[in-house]
């Protein structure tokens, strides 16, 4: 299936405008590499710690979604200029970054962020969107602020309650260049 930006408008579906400005994140051969390695530690973690799928059942796109999400921290941290290594742990208690937020990506153009109900409140979490080393940051939301928006859809995963969160409600890279680091709080009615 092609999957080009002529087909998804052929099909209907609205192109994200961050697809038409260049990513904001292209990874180096040797980042990708790091960032790979991550993601298959922590597969390999998931199946010999927590018995995902060794009974030959498993999903084998988890495999994907560990690196392409270790891919995305990666990058998510380049661009907000924090140390890109991975905690050593990992679990909602833990941040993805070493400046203590989050990150959620989506290979999706008109993917959402997903927020976790066991993401701690004063958490802040990245929306990235991208693919294979080549990655947009989109913007962020505290989780106490996405915890409490009405229009947001709730849903019950694998994960337990989630809340997702469009991207039209989320700061802004733009709208973070004008705020300190400790001023991204959104009213609960998500109006700016």
């Amino acid at each position: 299936m092609d999957v080009n930006k002529n087909n998804f408008k052929s099909r209907k579906f609205p192109i994200d405008s961050h697809l038409q400005h260049p990513p904001d994140i292209r990874m180096d051969k040797a980042q990708m590499w790091e960032a790979a390695q991550e993601g298959i530690k922590r597969r390999l973690r998931g199946i010999w710690d927590l018995n995902e799928g060794r009974d030959g059942k498993g999903d084998a796109s988890l495999w994907s979604y560990d690196i392409e999400g270790c891919m995305a921290e990666y990058a998510c941290a380049l661009y907000l200029g924090v140390d890109p290594t991975f905690p050593s742990q990992k679990g909602t208690q833990y941040a993805d970054l070493s400046n203590g937020d989050d990150v959620r990506y989506t290979v999706h153009p008109t993917g959402y962020l997903c927020v976790k109900s066991k993401d701690p409140p004063d958490r802040r979490i990245w929306l990235v969107k991208g693919a294979n080393g080549v990655y947009w940051i989109i913007g962020c939301i505290l989780a106490k602020d996405a915890k409490g928006m009405k229009e947001c859809r709730n849903m019950r995963s694998m994960w337990g309650e989630e809340f997702h969160i469009p991207e039209s409600k989320l700061v802004s890279k733009s709208e973070l260049l004008c705020r300190s680091d400790d001023a991204i709080s959104l009213p609960v009615d998500g109006a700016r």
